[in-house]
């Protein structure tokens, strides 16, 4: 009851997990397990998601007047705040991506010509998979009646995640392009041809 209770009401004020955790101070992972019946929930956390919520404690104990966006679900559509939910989970994802990467620029050998071209290779494919992934997103927004605020602000969140991807992307293919000109990197004829693609996709990036 609680839990179904609590879901509903965070779906009608359009919010995913991470704006009630921002707004209730209560974790993201314990309000997810709270609305599953994972987790039984505490007083003083109730208290705090009601506030957040703007209703009262027993808001969470009483029948819905309404079911909730039951005839999208039983469509399979799902509700705004469950977008919002799976847009911020491709955002984190981008993000872990980026960060993967960023770690691994710094672990490649200055010298080793086919790691800094496995680098690119592969940082090129994660952009172009991010950017898939924005245009994806880009498209569902505009075929719903309206964005709300949750999903507009997770839309945001994916953008800078695949913005920070791609400045990512122009700094490795730059630093590539650099070690070769400055024949820093052991070369292979391998390294010859990728020295053309990689200056040539990066001209084609910076020209708009």
């Amino acid at each position: 009851m609680v839990g179904e209770r609590l879901a509903e009401l965070r779906e009608q004020k359009a919010l995913t997990l991470r704006d009630l955790e921002e707004a209730s101070g209560v974790g993201a992972d314990a309000i997810s397990k709270i609305e599953n019946g994972h987790r039984k929930p505490r007083p003083s956390t109730l208290r705090k998601l009601a506030r957040a919520l703007g209703v009262d404690v027993e808001d969470f104990f009483r029948e819905p007047a309404a079911p909730l966006d039951e005839a999208s679900r039983g469509a399979g559509h799902p509700s705004a705040a469950e977008r919002a939910d799976s847009i911020e989970g491709l955002a984190a994802a981008v993000e872990a991506v980026a960060g993967r990467v960023q770690a691994r620029q710094a672990r490649v050998e200055s010298v080793n010509g086919d790691a800094w071209m496995a680098l690119r290779e592969d940082i090129w494919l994660a952009r172009r998979g991010a950017d898939q992934l924005l245009e994806q997103v880009a498209d569902e927004a505009m075929q719903q009646p309206r964005e709300t605020p949750g999903e507009r602000r997770a839309r945001s969140r994916l953008e800078d995640a695949v913005m920070r991807l791609g400045a990512l992307e122009e700094t490795i293919a730059s630093e590539f392009l650099e070690r070769i000109e400055e024949q820093e990197l052991e070369w292979t004829e391998e390294l010859g041809a990728a020295r053309h693609y990689v200056d040539k996709d990066l001209r084609r990036r910076r020209a708009g």
